[in-house]
C-alpha cells in the first residue's frame, strides 16, 4: 500500500472536531465497511482477508467506544456481526500465519536441534492450507459480501444518542481499564489464553486512540505508537502459542520426540523474550489510572477547538519568523 493511500485510510478512521458525533460514527463505519468490501475483492486473497479482518477489528473498537450512546440491542447486533465475520474468514488465514510464524522463528532462533521437524511442518501446513482455501474461499467470500451489505445499510441509519464526547471518553476508559487489569492477571497466571485476551484490549485501545487523535495529535500519537508496538509483541506471542499447540496436537506424526520438543522449546524461549519486552511497554502504556486518562481525553477534546482557533489567530501575526506580541 502506498503512503498516500495508507494516510487516506487512517484519516477516514478519525473523528473530526467540527463534525456531529452521529455523522462521524456513520462516516467512519461506512468507510471501514466499504474498505472491507474492496479488500475481499482483491486478487491477493491472503492480503485481502487480512486487511478486511483489520477493518472488522476497527469496527469493534469503534462500537466499544460508542457503546454508551447505542441501544444495548444495537451494540450486541453489530458487535456480533463483525465478530462472526472475522471468525468466518479465519481458517485459511490462521494456517498462513502459522507458516509465517515458523519461518520467522527459524530466522530468530537456531532450530538445528529440531532436525527435520520444521521442514516437515512447512510441507504439512502448505498442504493443509491448499485444502482449506477452496472450502473457506469463494462461498465464505460471497457470504461476507452479503453481510457487509447489510452492515452498511445498518450503519447508514445507526441510532446514536446525543452529541457529547463524554460517553466516548468513558468508552475508552472502560477498554483501557480492562486491559490494565488483564495485564496484571497475565503476568500472574502466565498462560497463553490470558495474554491473547490482553492483546485484544491493547488493540482496541490503540484503535480508539486513533479515533480521537484530533483532540491533541502531539499528545495522543506517541500513545498510539506505544500501543501499536505492544500489540505487535503480544500478537507475535499469540502466533507462537498457536504454533506450539498445533505442534503438540500433531507431534505423533511430525518426527522424533526430542526434535519436536526442541522446536517447542525454541518457540517458548522466544515467547519469554516477547513477554519481557511487553511488560516494560505495558507498564508505560497503563501508567495512568483509568479515570485520569478519561479526564485527560475530555480536556483535550473540549479545548481542541480553542487551540485551533488560537493558532489560526496567531499565525497571521508572525513576521520574519517571529510571532508578534499580541498582548499589546
Amino acid at each position: 500500500m502506498r503512503g498516500a493511500e495508507r494516510e487516506a485510510k487512517i484519516m477516514r478512521y478519525r473523528l473530526k472536531l467540527d463534525e456531529p458525533l452521529a455523522d462521524g460514527v456513520r462516516r467512519i463505519g461506512i468507510g471501514q465497511i466499504e474498505r472491507a468490501v474492496g479488500m475481499l475483492a482483491s486478487e491477493d486473497r491472503d492480503t485481502g482477508i487480512h486487511e478486511a479482518r483489520k477493518c472488522f477489528k476497527r469496527m469493534r473498537a469503534l462500537l466499544d467506544m460508542i457503546r454508551p450512546v447505542l441501544k444495548p440491542k444495537v451494540y450486541k447486533r453489530e458487535n456480533r456481526r463483525f465478530r462472526d465475520l472475522g471468525r468466518a474468514l479465519s481458517g485459511a488465514r490462521d494456517v498462513h500465519v502459522m507458516r509465517q510464524t515458523l519461518d520467522k522463528l527459524a530466522e530468530q532462533r537456531d532450530l538445528g536441534a529440531a532436525g527435520e521437524v520444521p521442514s516437515a511442518l512447512r510441507v504439512w501446513l502448505d498442504a493443509k492450507r491448499a485444502r482449506i482455501v477452496p472450502i473457506d474461499g469463494d462461498a465464505a467470500m460471497r457470504q461476507a459480501q452479503r453481510v457487509l451489505a447489510e452492515a452498511r445499510e445498518a450503519f447508514a441509519d445507526l441510532p446514536v444518542k446525543g452529541d457529547s464526547f463524554a460517553p466516548l471518553a468513558a468508552g475508552v476508559r472502560t477498554v483501557y481499564a480492562g486491559g490494565r487489569k488483564i495485564m496484571n492477571q497475565a503476568y500472574r497466571r502466565g498462560d497463553d489464553e490470558i495474554f491473547h485476551e490482553w492483546r485484544k484490549h491493547v488493540q482496541r485501545h490503540w484503535r480508539q486512540l486513533q479515533l480521537v487523535r484530533n483532540a491533541w495529535p502531539e499528545a495522543i500519537t506517541p500513545r498510539i505508537a506505544l500501543a501499536s508496538d505492544l500489540s505487535d509483541l503480544i500478537g507475535e506471542d499469540h502466533d507462537l502459542s498457536v504454533l506450539i499447540e498445533f505442534v503438540r496436537q500433531n507431534r505423533a506424526i511430525l518426527g522424533a520426540r526430542d526434535a519436536v520438543d526442541a522446536l517447542i522449546e525454541a518457540a517458548q524461549a522466544r515467547q519469554a523474550d516477547l513477554r519481557n519486552a511487553a511488560f516494560v511497554r505495558g507498564r508505560r502504556l497503563y501508567a495512568l489510572p483509568p479515570r485520569a486518562l478519561e479526564e485527560a481525553l475530555m480536556a483535550y477534546w473540549e479545548t481542541a477547538p480553542e487551540v485551533v482557533k488560537a493558532q489560526a489567530d496567531i499565525e497571521p501575526l508572525a513576521q520574519g519568523g517571529k510571532v508578534v506580541n499580541i498582548a499589546r
